[in-house]
């Protein structure tokens, strides 16, 4: 079982007492033969079932959520935001449409913020800016509107 004291093959989690390998427990410099007394398994249960799951857990609301996503990805604050959204009369920029889960679009390449879509325009719009794939599914459209005329 034990080849010897200092270098174990097998250990007993503390736990749920099973005796496992000892690549079964995480390793801890501090602990008994350099591992955790928990295996991996439990220790994995514990720090999962620890874990805060909602904002107010996790010690912020959802507005100071939206507000670090905003700062951090495109460089906004709300109010830029707010105005962006109100020069465009709540209304996603390229249908028209009233924008009910608004995005704000930006250019990949150079992180420049461009206007404030609707998700379905925000989803499309990669599509669009492809040109081989414009071409081609223009081309589609063209080929199978003349099947139906």
């Amino acid at each position: 079982m034990i080849a010897d004291n200092d270098n174990p093959r097998e250990k007993t989690c503390s736990m749920c007492e099973e005796t496992k390998p000892i690549d079964a427990f995480h390793k801890q410099p501090t602990g008994k033969f350099g591992r955790h007394s928990y295996c991996t398994d439990c220790a994995n249960t514990i720090r999962r079932l620890s874990r805060p799951t909602t904002s107010a857990e996790r010690g912020y609301t959802q507005e100071q959520s939206k507000r670090w996503h905003l700062k951090r990805r495109y460089g906004l604050t709300p109010s830029n935001y707010e105005s962006m959204l109100t020069e465009q009369s709540g209304n996603c920029a390229i249908c028209g449409e009233q924008a009910a889960r608004a995005c704000v679009d930006h250019n990949h390449n150079t992180g420049k913020v461009r206007a404030i879509l609707c998700h379905r325009c925000n989803i499309g719009l990669p599509y669009v800016e492809d040109a081989v794939f414009r071409e081609r599914a223009t081309a589609y459209l063209a080929k199978h509107e003349q099947e139906v005329a």
